[in-house]
């Protein structure tokens, strides 16, 4: 796991926003959460080979279960949970707005970790919620 901090910079993601799908009745985190989604998603070829495979309707792939995957709306889910492309800034913005989302301090970690594992999933999620709590006043600065 290789989080780099300087490339977690929402002002630099902010600035590419594309001005068309700014809504003022939606929240900015989830927008800015959505345009890196889309920007990763076009790089990630991965995903798009697994939902090929998937509506091939193959039965095996060397590198994930294709019977815990399914294809909706054309986004992998894994486990009944939607697949986290491989970005680190991307994990690294979902947790941020978990993180945020808890009022409580005292569980912090346990709480993050629970929202995003109920909707999300990506390899070693504990992981980063754990390096990101650790890490939060470096994150924090940008």
């Amino acid at each position: 796991m290789n989080l780099e901090i300087e490339e977690f910079n929402v002002e630099n993601i902010k600035s590419q926003l594309d001005q068309n799908i700014l809504n003022l009745d939606e929240d900015f985190a989830d927008i800015l959460t959505q345009t890196l989604w889309k920007q990763i998603e076009i790089n990630d070829k991965f995903v798009v080979q697994i939902i090929k495979v998937l509506c091939n309707e193959a039965q095996h792939h060397n590198k994930i279960s294709l019977i815990e995957c399914e294809e909706h709306e054309n986004h992998l889910y894994f486990q009944e949970r939607k697949y986290i492309l491989n970005s680190d800034k991307l994990c690294l913005c979902i947790i941020q707005l978990a993180y945020d989302s808890i009022i409580d301090d005292h569980s912090k970690r346990a709480k993050s970790y629970e929202l995003i594992n109920q909707v999300y999933w990506w390899s070693n999620i504990y992981k980063y919620v754990q390096h990101f709590i650790q890490n939060y006043h470096v994150y924090t600065r940008f």
